[in-house]
């Protein structure tokens, strides 16, 4: 055991040993001890209020009456001002108690906050460690039973496949469907590599298997390609056929391996027939002419 180790094992004691605070938590308590009174005379003066109210709503404002309007303006706006001043008072005296309790309520939720998160970010760390080694111990296996099926390509990651803590036991252990489900995967890749093998084009065809493992899609690409290929093949074939066959001429001409109708000690006459291209009769026309040969098409 190295240090490091024995150095946490020791923080570990101590933890145990300690009494957990969690355990002796302090049950919130909140409670308004009495409702606050305030003495006084505000519905008295909202009363004078109305009656003023009601009294200038009647008023009309002359030269005789001016000067007493704009002192009563005044008095009233002072006294809206002085009743301002006393409500902002009697309010901020009543709500220093809240103010105090919601504070320390939110300091309190925060702090609770913290702690929460520390335990998740462990338990969180602890479930994903789990869950990798679950998935280590399934790829292995893959490994092994593709092995056992001579298959020479695909990897896990093409699975794709889920692995949460509900398939993981409490020591650790995979459950059984996940075996299963490697098992199918990997025998449906034998299975379509059968079908394969045993088609034309099966190589072409195997190539375009790998790519997705979508062995209809593969099939029907590679016969898509077969029928263009072969296409292409007719069409040139075509196309040669007709260059060597375009110029059909016949000649009346000598040669050595003609058949011969007449001879004399000077002219000769032969029959024959040349195939060729339309530029190599162009140019024996030509050479006849020079050599002053005789000749005549035959119909």
């Amino acid at each position: 055991m190295d240090m490091e180790e024995e150095i946490k094992i020791q923080e570990a004691e101590v933890l145990d040993e300690k009494e957990n605070p969690v355990l002796e938590i302090i049950e919130p308590e909140a409670k308004i001890k009495t409702v606050g009174e305030v003495t006084t005379n505000i519905a008295e003066v909202k009363k004078q209020a109305l009656a003023m109210n009601e009294y200038y709503s009647k008023l009309i404002v002359t030269d005789d009456n001016l000067n007493d309007a704009k002192d009563e303006k005044a008095n009233i706006n002072k006294a809206k001002d002085k009743i301002a001043e006393y409500r902002k008072s009697i309010v901020s005296e009543f709500k220093k108690p809240i103010d105090l309790f919601e504070k320390l309520a939110k300091e309190t939720e925060a702090i609770l906050k913290e702690t929460y998160d520390m335990i998740n970010t462990q338990c969180n760390a602890y479930d994903e460690r789990k869950k990798d080694e679950a998935k280590e111990t399934l790829k292995r296996y893959f490994e092994e039973y593709k092995a056992t099926k001579n298959l020479g390509f695909t990897q896990y990651e093409e699975m794709n496949q889920s692995v949460g803590l509900s398939d993981i036991s409490d020591k650790g252990s995979v459950a059984k469907k996940k075996y299963k489900e490697i098992d199918e995967f990997i025998d449906n890749i034998v299975k379509d590599v059968d079908t394969i093998e045993a088609m034309d084009n099966a190589e072409e065809i195997l190539v375009e298997y790998m790519k997705d493992r979508n062995l209809a899609r593969s099939i029907k690409e590679v016969a898509d390609r077969q029928k263009i290929i072969n296409k292409i093949v007719e069409n040139k074939a075509t196309v040669v056929q007709a260059v060597v066959e375009e110029p059909k001429v016949i000649l009346s001409a000598p040669v050595a391996q003609a058949a011969i109708q007449e001879e004399s000690e000077e002219l000769c006459e032969a029959v024959f027939k040349v195939k060729t291209s339309y530029e190599n009769i162009t140019e024996l026309v030509k050479f006849m002419k020079t050599k002053g040969i005789e000749y005549e098409s035959i119909e």
